[in-house]
């Protein structure tokens, strides 16, 4: 008996809660989910290949490093400030294109959290995947980029650049 009596003390609170909340059509919650949808909405702006060629002069392209054959036959042309130059050029591009990418990622993150529809997420989530895929391609050119531009530089000390001469030629980065 003293069962039944603690039970109806624990149901009757709780069946007096659920008469009181109130009842929700179909079509008021479709129509509360699009406004809080429509609040949430930010316009993305997704870059294209259209896009990247009418800013042709505003962003910078990485161009494959060269290999050492051709560094070798370049070197023995004497003119150190233009491969210096173009060494120290593509290097800053790689490492400028690593950064872009950087906040590219963070931009995706961040659009990523805000979403609430799960089409919306797989898209993003396709774009954060081909980021990262980016990411990597760029790290491994930084890497081959940084190790050319140290190859010359080997180069031009062993052809009897004096040290000087060299720091000249490096610029800032010496």
């Amino acid at each position: 008996m003293i069962a039944i009596i603690l039970l109806l003390l624990f149901i009757a609170p709780a069946w007096s809660l659920a008469q009181e909340t109130e009842e929700i059509s179909l079509v008021e919650a479709a129509r509360r989910e699009r406004e809080r949808r429509a609040s949430f909405t930010v316009k993305v702006k997704i870059l294209t290949n259209r896009d990247v060629e009418e800013m042709e002069g505003l962003v910078s392209t990485a161009i494959a490093p060269e290999t050492s054959a051709e560094v070798s036959d370049e070197a023995e042309s004497d003119d150190w400030g233009e491969l210096f130059d173009t060494a120290r050029l593509d290097l800053q591009t790689a490492e400028n294109r690593l950064r872009v990418l950087q906040l590219q990622m963070v931009y995706l993150r961040d659009q990523w959290l805000k979403q609430s529809d799960g089409v919306t997420q797989q898209k993003i989530q396709v774009q954060l995947q081909e980021t990262q895929k980016g990411l990597e391609i760029s790290r491994q050119e930084i890497e081959a980029a940084g190790a050319a531009y140290q190859e010359l530089q080997e180069k031009a000390a062993a052809a009897g650049l004096l040290p000087g001469e060299l720091r000249d030629l490096m610029g800032d980065d010496s």
